[in-house]
């Protein structure tokens, strides 16, 4: 076989990659809902008494929708980074897939408790949910861009570091040979620390 067609995957391969990808940006959004409820129930329990003390209805607003929004906005975009650095994924297909699959969840668990009336029942919270959402994705895309950066930062880095060791392994093989011995081994740390 030549290593033109070795060096090209096949349409299964390719398939199946694109099938992972998939999945872990859905599984993402719900693993960052879940995370996220899991931390503002427990927030929640442990800051009742001063939330209880709200008496502005604006002020109980925007504080409810925060707290019911940190997996979009303090979960969600550490995920896209740990994405950016480990897969080749686009910042705004990560976001966008692992965002809506979240918001997707969110809206069923929030039908199944309160029934499909209450999800839409008034402007302002659809409203509320739309914005919400546009800044999760856009701090999410964000973060899964920097990981990609750094990821490709540290491949440069190592790739420079590779060219140098084999630079000097080179330079050290050439001497070893004009000398007429064969190089030494390297010398390894003793094992067992």
């Amino acid at each position: 076989m030549s290593d033109g067609l070795r060096a090209r995957p096949g349409l299964y391969a390719r398939g199946e990659a694109k099938t992972r990808s998939a999945v872990l940006q859905v599984g993402s959004g719900v693993m960052a809902f879940t995370i996220g409820g899991v931390i503002v129930s427990d927030t929640t329990t442990w800051l009742g008494p001063e939330l209880a003390t709200i008496t502005s209805p604006w002020v109980a607003f925007v504080v409810a929708w925060f707290f019911q929004r940190i997996w979009l906005w303090g979960v969600l975009p550490p995920l896209g980074w740990v994405a950016g650095r480990m897969l080749d994924a686009r910042p705004e297909r990560f976001a966008l897939v692992a965002g809506l699959s979240g918001e997707a969840f969110s809206l069923l668990m929030a039908t199944a408790r309160d029934g499909v009336e209450m999800a839409f029942l008034d402007w302002i919270d659809v409203l509320a949910r739309v914005v919400t959402l546009a800044v999760g994705l856009g701090l999410t895309a964000l973060a899964t861009q920097k990981g990609r950066r750094g990821a490709e930062a540290a491949q440069a880095r190592a790739e420079a570091t590779a060219v140098e060791n084999a630079a000097e392994y080179a330079e050290m093989m050439a001497k070893a040979e004009a000398q007429g011995r064969p190089p030494d081994e390297p010398t390894l740390p003793p094992s067992g620390l």
